[in-house]
């Protein structure tokens, strides 16, 4: 067997692993805006108390889209999101900046 085609059956299986394990992360997820992927995510807590969602929705559009909306999620890096949780700090309480809206990201 060509050392080409042991890599690609190589690389299925290890994918095939991943999405069996729940670890899988779809390359195209990586291309998906950073606000419209918290839009979407926020669309899917359907259930959610109307005034958590209302908080959640308030911390998107107020705290995650201003700065982040138009960064490809792949393109997040520690460094500046730690830059950006002391921001946060600047003007929120710790617990509101610790867990404003309750999600992780991808």
């Amino acid at each position: 067997m060509s050392s080409r085609k042991s890599d690609a059956e190589g690389y299925a299986v290890s994918v095939e692993h991943d999405m069996r394990s729940g670890s899988y992360i779809d390359p195209a997820a990586g291309r998906l805006l950073t606000g419209e992927w918290a839009r979407d995510w926020l669309a899917a807590q359907r259930h959610l108390t109307p005034s958590t969602y209302d908080r959640y929705r308030g911390a998107i559009e107020n705290d995650i889209v201003p700065p982040w909306g138009t960064t490809r999620l792949s393109s997040v890096r520690r460094a500046e999101v730690q830059k950006w949780v002391t921001q946060l700090g600047a003007t929120l309480s710790p617990s509101s900046v610790d867990k404003p809206t309750g999600w992780t990201p991808p």
